[in-house]
């Protein structure tokens, strides 16, 4: 999948709309690209909430990897 889709393409568009993170103050944001790998995976896989992609995510090492 790495070699099959031009992620730094679709990261550019991501920054382009994401703000978040471009000043000091605050926690540090998240990778726009990160949020939309992780986007993907909820919807490819059917997860039908944030909690269950988090225990997805911690519990698969293909999604790690991904």
């Amino acid at each position: 999948m790495e070699e099959t889709i031009a992620w730094d393409r679709i990261e550019a568009i991501l920054r382009k709309g994401y703000p978040v993170g471009q000043k000091k103050e605050g926690n540090k944001a998240y990778n726009p690209l990160l949020l939309f790998k992780c986007f993907r995976l909820q919807k490819w896989f059917h997860l039908s909430s944030d909690p269950e992609l988090e225990y997805s995510i911690n519990d698969r090492e293909s999604f790690q990897t991904f």
